[in-house]
């Protein structure tokens, strides 16, 4: 937020929102950058959710990724500008479903 002040922008957070990004931030003319922010205690990778990647995807130019590498000590920030574009991920399919079976729900569940 401070970052995105310095540079004459006005940042919202809309990290609580579920939108694929953490900030809106909008310059003089109204142009919105859309912008997930990682952190790093070090050095190290930094995970996007499949929400946050299909928004780098949607939104191309107007998305950034901002890391802060060394957060813990001498923090610093990179930005990627469309990392859909700029960055080459690896992807790692997780995805836990709770499969219930139909005897299940006869036994436990009353019938209304």
């Amino acid at each position: 937020m401070r970052y995105e002040g310095k540079e004459g922008r006005v940042p919202e957070d809309a990290s609580t929102d579920n939108l694929g990004f953490d900030l809106r931030s909008a310059d003089k003319d109204g142009v919105n950058r859309y912008i997930e922010v990682k952190a790093r205690a070090g050095v190290g990778a930094v995970a996007l959710t499949q929400n946050e990647w299909w928004k780098a995807l949607r939104f191309g130019e107007d998305y950034f990724l901002y890391v802060v590498m060394n957060a813990a000590s001498d923090p610093e920030l990179y930005v990627v500008r469309n990392p859909a574009e700029n960055l080459d991920p690896e992807e790692l399919v997780e995805m836990v479903r709770y499969i219930v079976s139909a005897d299940s729900i006869l036994s436990a569940g009353g019938r209304e």
